[in-house]
């Protein structure tokens, strides 16, 4: 065998025989030319960083949900304390405004004690309503925008994407 088969050549590629003559499996000697680093140290990096890249887009992803979690525990926490706090001073607003719109009713327009005893609690009912539908769609909102996708990390996941086809391109 010619010293060329036995992997004589330096800084280029080689085959070194397996047990089986038939067999034979390519050796890396190292750089060509003077490159510092070989291609398959080049693609162990390329592993290694990637590796490292996504457990970084992972760890920020964490962090991102957790920060719209807190969010959306303190805006829901937030609509609740509203829905019980509107109940209960509505019960309290409706009884003193009920009255007096009765007395308006009755003195004021001069209706009847039938007719206005039906209409002040429904003219009490109609504005706390909107009052209460009010604060539920605020609160509404607040979760709505709390409880969207992970946004920076989609943009660095991208970000990260295109570096990776631009340096395997190059």
């Amino acid at each position: 065998m010619s010293s060329e088969m036995r992997g004589g050549i330096t800084g280029r590629r080689r085959f070194e025989l397996g047990d089986a003559a038939a067999e034979s499996r390519p050796v890396d000697d190292g750089p060509v030319n003077g490159d510092a680093r070989s291609i398959v140290d080049l693609i162990k990096e390329l592993r290694d960083e990637s590796t490292t890249l996504m457990r970084q887009e992972i760890a920020l992803a964490k962090a991102e949900l957790s920060e719209k979690a807190s969010k959306a525990a303190v805006n829901g926490a937030i609509l609740g304390l509203g829905a019980v706090v509107t109940g209960i001073a509505a019960i309290f607003l409706a009884a003193a405004a009920t009255v007096g719109i009765y007395l308006g009713l009755v003195y004021g327009l001069e209706l009847s004690h039938a007719n206005a005893g039906w209409l002040a609690p429904l003219i009490t009912a109609l504005v706390l309503g909107a009052i209460g539908a009010a604060h539920i769609l605020k609160g509404k909102k607040g979760l709505e925008e709390a409880m969207t996708a992970p946004d920076r990390t989609i943009d660095s996941l991208k970000r990260d994407r295109d570096m990776i086809a631009e340096k395997v391109q190059s």
